[in-house]
């Protein structure tokens, strides 16, 4: 993504399924740490021009931010509000907790925001998008299906993240969470190998430049 080469499709999109796709993706993860999700949304269909599984990737790594820094049985909150020219999408938790959603954000005309009232207060992440007016016949105009992202039959997997860059690693680890998976996360090949031997990943995912020995060199260790 940083390197500009993810794609999106805009098309007229209802913010309802893309979130339900979302919460579907999170529920594992909300759901272990006994957390409740409190959904607000408008009564009414509210569109964008967007891309349906990027729009997902959004709210599923805010989610997965809000679950990784609410405490357990804490409260999480979505929060859906339109105007006229606008549509706004807030994450809200009680934890003490940017995301990877902000490029996807970008990419989709819009802004994201955090917001908190200091350390124990909780964090309120709001994305702001284009709200988009459908013409006639736009109504019926979804995205594709999208079947959510399961899990294998045998559950979450356990998997090592090495990346020297420590911000990079952070995201992915927070990303294959809220998808429910147990992860660790190495910044160094030597110390990799040490944990892989401990903790017995079932995925590694391996930076290819990575100091002392390349990602290469690494997966044959």
């Amino acid at each position: 993504m940083t390197q500009g080469l993810v794609d999106i499709e805009k098309v007229p999109l209802d913010l309802a399924p893309v979130l339900d796709s979302a919460i579907e993706q999170a529920r594992s993860f909300i759901e272990s740490r006994q957390q409740q999700l409190r959904v607000h949304v408008a009564p009414d269909p509210v569109f964008v021009l967007g891309d349906h599984k990027r729009l997902v990737q959004i709210v599923t790594n805010l989610l997965g931010n809000a679950t990784k820094y609410a405490p357990p049985g804490g409260a999480i909150d979505i929060k859906v509000t339109a105007t006229v020219d606008t549509i706004t999408l807030s994450v809200e938790d009680n934890g003490i907790g940017m995301a990877l959603a902000k490029s996807l954000t970008e990419m989709h005309g819009g802004e994201i925001s955090c917001f908190s009232n200091g350390e124990g207060a909780g964090s309120r992440f709001t994305v702001t998008l284009p709200k988009h007016l459908p013409l006639n016949g736009d109504l019926s105009a979804q995205a594709r299906p999208v079947e959510p992202w399961q899990l294998p039959s045998s559950g979450p997997l356990r998997i090592m993240v090495v990346d020297d860059n420590e911000e990079a690693a952070s995201t992915l680890a927070q990303y294959l969470e809220a998808y429910g998976h147990q992860t660790f996360v190495e910044h160094l090949p030597g110390s990799a190998l040490l944990s892989a031997a401990l903790e017995k990943p079932e995925v590694c995912i391996l930076d290819i430049g990575l100091p002392e020995m390349d990602g290469n060199e690494l997966a044959r260790g």
